[in-house]
């Protein structure tokens, strides 16, 4: 849980004295492996979707459709490099319908397939394993 607030950036002196747009991004941050459809998060706070990508677009300079997006990628890119899952379970827990669309989406951000991905990063990893003995 400790990570979990980390890397959000929760701290509890600022609990409650929120915009619209922190408590979409707390909800975007602590939901981001559900199936989320962003006019529903907009129903759920009572808002309209356009109020809700205008005021969030405003205060963190980006989209909470890519912001969402980054996140997932972000995690991807955690999982891809200090675990041994599949591709298709990381594709799934992080809320993707399929390998292939989350496989698509990776290359496009990254440059690579999420296989070569970990291969790359696993590779530089044991390099400065190696370095520091």
């Amino acid at each position: 849980m400790a990570q979990l607030f980390a890397d959000i950036g929760f701290s509890e002196e600022n609990w409650g004295k929120n915009s619209v747009a922190d408590e979409v991004k707390f909800y975007l941050d602590t939901n981001y492996a559900e199936k989320i459809v962003l006019k529903d998060v907009a129903r759920s706070f009572g808002i309209h979707p356009n109020y809700m990508t205008r005021t969030f677009h405003e205060k963190f300079g980006i989209s909470p459709k890519k912001y969402l997006m980054d996140l997932k990628l972000k995690k991807a890119c955690r999982l891809l490099t200090t675990t041994t899952l599949s591709i298709a379970v990381i594709s799934s827990s992080l809320g993707f319908d399929d390998q292939l669309a989350f496989s698509r989406i990776f290359r496009k951000e990254y440059g690579n397939a999420p296989s070569e991905y970990r291969k790359k990063t696993r590779g530089e990893i044991m390099d400065e394993t190696e370095q520091m003995k």
